[in-house]
């Protein structure tokens, strides 16, 4: 954060769906403070009291600027520093401060590329499965996720350096109910289970508390939300 006051010093470039960002430093309290070329603003201080509010546009800004400045003498600004982005815009002097470096298709290249660096997403997902009837409450005093029928669903716990366990879908079996989707995939990860009364899905992390709340659901069904890591594949220039 920076406590900037007039002149700021400063000419700003606002980039769909990135932001507003520091097109150019010249003389002024912006570059005392060591504000950069290719700088993003993120937040400016409300006009009334020291609240910071984010700001995504070159208006909002603007009136921000506008309404702090005549106010007060001085008003502060959150910024935020992509070093790459700062290697190719970013200079120390007031003259190669307005480099030939077209600010806003760097930003783009930047962005884009850091896209291209994640080649994996999440995806997540939910599975409604029947409680057994009476005839089956022998089934569920056992291991209910070990492969056998009526679910055919076999769930393995494992150590998670994140978690401190997780909880993967080792085998789906033909015939079980779990199979009957089609949903299902060997290292999907089980992430959350329906309480025993009502909609709503509490986060599960090991074998027993899945099962259990399988075994203490009050109604025909229970819902399993489950997460899949997918890979997004090689990227292709457009032509």
């Amino acid at each position: 954060e920076a406590m900037l006051y007039k002149p700021l010093g400063i000419t700003l470039i606002e980039v769909p769906k990135f932001g507003v960002y520091v097109q150019a430093v010249t003389d002024g309290s912006a570059r005392d403070a060591g504000v950069k070329r290719g700088d993003r603003i993120v937040a400016t201080s409300s006009t009334v009291g020291g609240q910071m509010w984010e700001k995504n546009t070159l208006e909002g800004v603007l009136a921000a600027v506008q309404s702090g400045t005549l106010l007060g003498k001085s008003m502060r600004f959150r910024f935020e520093r992509d070093e790459v982005l700062t290697s190719i815009v970013g200079y120390e002097g007031s003259d190669e401060d307005m480099s030939r470096v077209d600010l806003q298709r760097a930003i783009s290249s930047v962005e884009v590329a850091r896209v291209r660096v994640q080649n994996t997403a999440t995806e997540t997902f939910e599975l409604t499965l029947p409680i057994p009837g009476r005839d089956m409450r022998k089934l569920l005093q056992g291991d209910i996720f070990n492969g056998d029928l009526p679910y055919g669903l076999h769930l393995v716990q494992f150590p998670d350096d994140k978690q401190g366990t997780r909880v993967e879908v080792f085998e789906v079996q033909e015939g079980g109910t779990a199979a009957q989707s089609g949903l299902l995939r060997k290292g999907d990860r089980v992430i959350a289970a329906q309480a025993g009364i009502g909609e709503m899905m509490w986060p599960k992390r090991t074998l027993e508390g899945i099962a259990t709340a399988v075994r203490t659901r009050m109604g025909p069904s229970v819902r399993l939300k489950f997460e899949r890591t997918v890979d997004l594949g090689s990227w292709e220039e457009e032509s």
